[in-house]
């Protein structure tokens, strides 16, 4: 039976020393997979299955020893390792494009077909040793077959370790955009407190059809970016809706957000000028994003846009347009701060990003400037928060000691990400602290505007 061929690197791992055919071999060249297999199928009488099984946990360890920031980057990602195995490891080490494909996924846990030729242990200790690299446990198992048969077939299962959980948790949220739903949410609340503190008491509707609307543009916008996004890791990768429900999702997000539009915009026509700019904003975020500009439109999206969307639509016709324009200066440090969120998120994909031709902002900069550019949106954001919180007269003291303390959060954040900018596992509680100072300056200002 023809047993294909095996990359010279693993003979030399596995067996290394003089007198076998990878020895002067350079580790890049093919070589027949029988001149492998039949040396690890004596060592696998001599020492047992298990002798196998460490040799492919320990060939997964050297692998990650060269491609050490990839790997920081499937921490928390048992099924990302894994589909990178299938897709480009194992094919790269038998020399074939279609050495192994996916029978079959679920969560937490999958079955692959492995081209054969190898010792079935071995085979179960590479997939065991590649998904540990995410920081999961696996357990893989080579299932029966004919010795005649061409591939092998290994069930692997896997258990997250609680250290693990928490950068999980922040992928998780990112893919289901919970922070961008969070982000609109206060976006529009500063824009009703805008209107409170220029007006007074506010038409309870118009305030419940504002906070509605600007939830659900953002519901129908995740879903919009769903349909025209490429999923991180083919069927491997996080559970999607399907297309039927996204597009389900589109028109419950946009259809009630256009009614409650045209609602607040009938004796106020200015708001559809918003409403049309923040629809076509959230309809090209993904197109933005992808060009560079994600955090930058995040910050005035989120910003001005939404906040003084919602002022003119809660106040029809009651304001001085351009009198009030000062009021965007309290829209600023809530809208750097959203941009702040989606800048940590870009700097923890970065490298898969680059990989795959995503052209985000954080790929543009160069690596130096990735922490520069955290810095120019969280201190400038805290600080300007403070000085208007200082200048509100009368402004009550534990509104300005909230404002300080979060200044000293944001050079917490800073020199906790400065220490592992390339380590996505190490900034998730960053990530999770970004969505924390983006809530607690909303509060600050919020309740700055309103206080009596």
């Amino acid at each position: 039976m023809e047993r294909g061929h095996v990359r010279a690197v693993l003979g030399r791992h596995a067996l290394p020393g003089p007198g076998h055919a990878w020895s002067d071999a350079d580790p890049t060249r093919l070589l027949d997979a029988w001149v492998l297999d039949d040396p690890l199928q004596e060592l696998q009488r001599a020492s047992g299955e298990s002798r196998l099984r460490e040799l492919g946990h320990d060939y997964a360890v050297l692998w990650a020893r060269t491609f050490r920031t990839l790997v920081r980057h499937l921490r928390g990602r048992p099924e990302r390792a894994l589909s990178l195995f299938v897709a480009e490891v194992y094919p790269f080490l038998r020399g074939d494009r279609l050495a192994a494909r996916l029978e079959e996924a679920r969560p937490g846990a999958a079955r692959v077909s492995l081209a054969g030729g190898l010792p079935p242990a071995y085979l179960a200790g590479l997939v065991e040793g590649f998904v540990n690299l995410s920081g999961a446990e696996a357990q893989a198992t080579a299932l029966p077959a004919p010795l005649d048969a061409p591939a092998t077939l290994v069930q692997v299962a896997w258990r997250l370790r609680p250290a693990e959980r928490l950068s999980r948790f922040v992928q998780q949220a990112a893919l289901l955009r919970l922070p961008l739903l969070s982000c609109a949410l206060l976006g529009a609340l500063l824009g009703v407190a805008l209107a409170f503190h220029l007006a007074g008491p506010l038409e309870p509707w118009r305030v419940a059809a504002v906070l509605a609307g600007a939830v659900a543009v953002q519901v129908g916008s995740n879903a919009w970016h769903d349909l025209h996004a490429r999923h991180p890791a083919g069927i491997l990768g996080a559970p999607r809706l399907g297309r039927p429900a996204l597009w389900r999702l589109v028109w419950a997000g946009y259809l009630p957000a256009a009614i409650l539009g045209v609602a607040l915009a009938w004796n106020n026509v200015v708001v559809l000028l918003f409403a049309f700019a923040g629809v076509a904003v959230s309809v090209l975020f993904a197109r933005f994003r992808g060009a560079g500009w994600g955090p930058v439109l995040a910050g005035l999206t989120y910003g001005p846009l939404l906040a003084e969307g919602a002022l003119h639509a809660v106040l029809p016709g009651a304001l001085d347009h351009v009198g009030h324009l000062a009021a965007v200066l309290w829209t600023l440090p809530v809208g750097a701060l959203a941009a702040a969120i989606l800048y940590l998120d870009d700097l923890a994909d970065r490298p898969l990003d680059q990989a795959g031709g995503h052209r985000t902002l954080l790929v543009r900069l160069p690596q130096a400037g990735h922490w520069l550019g955290l810095a120019s949106l969280l201190l400038p954001a805290t600080g300007l928060l403070a000085a208007l919180v200082a200048l509100a007269a009368p402004g009550p003291l534990a509104l300005l000691v909230a404002s300080l303390v979060l200044v000293l959060a944001a050079v917490a954040i800073l020199l906790r990400v400065r220490g592992h900018l390339d380590d996505p596992h190490a900034l998730s509680p960053d990530r999770v602290a970004a969505v924390a100072l983006h809530l607690a300056a909303s509060a600050v200002t919020i309740l700055a505007l309103v206080h009596p």
